[in-house]
């Protein structure tokens, strides 16, 4: 296992070097594997230091769309995954960047 967050596991394909995105709570029906989060550490590496990049902007006035733009830089960076990772995570930022719009919450 190369590394957990919030119970999710990434782990290093040791012929391949993908890198794959496992759920812990599917372990015990054989329905772990969710995807392929990136075809090798390199690329997994590029980015976080994009998400590091593009935090002080997922915090600011207009977080939407920061996530827009990294979601196109993560797709660049990795053109040929579709990566469960940060389509998961993605995913839940925009669910709580509109849930605070709805509300009138500043991010």
């Amino acid at each position: 296992m190369f590394g957990e967050c919030r119970g999710f596991s990434l782990v290093v394909d040791g012929e391949t070097g993908t890198v794959d995105l496992y759920d812990p709570n599917g372990w015990d029906h054989a329905a772990g594997y969710t995807g392929e989060a990136h075809s090798c550490l390199a690329t997994l590496a590029g980015a976080l230091g994009l998400a590091t990049k593009f935090a002080p902007r997922f915090e600011g006035p207009k977080p939407l769309e920061a996530l827009a733009e990294f979601r196109l830089a993560i797709e660049e960076l990795d053109p040929l995954v579709e990566s469960a990772l940060w389509e998961k995570v993605t995913e839940a930022l925009e669910e709580e960047y509109e849930l605070a719009q709805e509300t009138g919450q500043a991010s």
